[in-house]
């Protein structure tokens, strides 16, 4: 999007290794990279921006977390504009009901990851819906199934990729 459309870019993670790597793949004066949390207020102003991109980020935010989370991406889309989630879905996934199982985390749904220690969310339907609904249309959902690499064995996991947009 920088080279096509001279996008200007925010991107953050609270890893710094990601960042660094993202910086040396990606470096442009376009993107502001910055090691932060998905917890904290966003540097964007109000209405502000046209897209969000969650890929597999926001699913380790507890429930008060999220909520926030979500009302920062509110508050910073333009009006109309548009985000793309991509989260681990709970539905048909035998390796996330091992986890919850076995590695109970502290909220529904969720199981401490056995080799990063994080907590992770799985999400049903039901609840992408219940969260997002207050802000956002969804106009699209689907599951689909990928595999995660963990210590030399390859596990089959859920996904949900969410389209939305921002109610007016």
């Amino acid at each position: 999007m920088v080279k096509k459309y001279n996008a200007h870019v925010s991107a953050f993670d609270f890893s710094r290794e990601a960042i660094n790597l993202a910086h040396e793949s990606f470096g442009s004066p376009n993107i502001h990279f910055s090691v932060r949390g998905m917890d904290e207020n966003f540097p964007e102003e109000n209405n502000s921006v046209d897209l969000v991109l969650d890929i597999m980020a926001s699913f380790s935010l507890s429930d008060f977390d999220r909520k926030k989370y979500i009302s920062e991406i509110n508050r910073v889309l333009k009006p109309g504009g548009l985000m793309y989630l991509r989260t681990l879905a709970k539905e048909g996934d035998k390796n996330a009901a091992y986890l919850i199982k076995n590695n109970p985390g502290p909220e529904a749904d969720t199981y401490i990851h056995p080799t990063l220690g994080s907590s992770e969310r799985v999400f049903s339907e039901k609840v992408l819906r219940e969260q997002y609904s207050p802000f956002f249309e969804i106009l699209f959902i689907e599951k689909k199934s990928g595999y995660q690499k963990f210590n030399n064995q390859s596990y089959k996991r859920n996904y949900w990729n969410v389209y939305l947009q921002k109610k007016a």
